[in-house]
C-alpha cells in the first residue's frame, strides 16, 4: 500500500472541519480514499466495526482512517458525501 496523504478544504462551509477531519489518503494503485474514522462515529467504534468486518485499516499521525467505501456501507444516509470526497480526491490526484 503506498497511501499519500492530503489535506482537503470545503469551501462551502464558513467554518472548516478539524485539520485531522480534512485529511484523506490516496492509494493511486487501488485507487481507495481513506477518511478519518473520527469523522465518521469515532476511532474506537469504526476499528471495532472493521475489526468485525476483516476490513483494512490505516493509522497516520496518530488516527485511524478507513476505505471509503467501507465507510458508505456503515453510513449510506452520507454516502452521497462520501462520494463527493472520493470524487474530488481521484480527480485532483488521478
Amino acid at each position: 500500500m503506498d497511501i499519500e496523504w492530503f489535506k482537503i478544504n470545503n469551501s462551502k462551509r464558513k467554518r472548516q472541519a478539524k485539520l485531522i477531519h480534512r485529511t484523506v489518503g490516496y492509494d493511486a494503485g487501488t485507487k481507495e480514499v481513506w477518511l478519518c474514522a473520527d469523522a465518521f462515529g469515532g476511532e474506537t467504534r469504526n476499528f471495532l466495526c472493521m475489526s468485525f468486518d476483516g476490513q483494512r485499516m490505516v493509522y497516520a499521525d496518530g488516527h485511524l482512517f478507513c476505505p471509503a467505501g467501507w465507510l458508505k456501507k456503515e453510513f449510506p444516509a452520507i454516502a452521497d458525501d462520501i462520494d463527493a470526497i472520493t470524487a474530488k480526491v481521484r480527480n485532483e490526484h488521478p
